[in-house]
């Protein structure tokens, strides 16, 4: 959303700024706790979960080759 810092790192960029974060649970599954044997899974309809909040990122730039 919002930048309020970034500086140059050898081939990137870290930033700082405002962002909005959104997730969403679909599904489950479980597990039995020492054998980690699967013993059901399901779907889930849960509405989304979103957040106002600040972050840092890191953005590395694409590698060009000559394949």
């Amino acid at each position: 959303m919002d930048v309020f810092d970034k500086k140059r790192l050898a081939r990137c960029h870290i930033s700082h700024g405002e962002v909005h974060v959104a997730t969403q649970v679909v599904g489950f599954k479980k597990i039995m706790l020492f054998t980690q044997e699967n013993v059901g899974a399901g779907n889930l309809s849960l509405p989304q979960n979103e957040m106002h909040t600040t972050a840092y990122w890191l953005t590395i730039p694409a590698l060009f080759s000559s394949i």
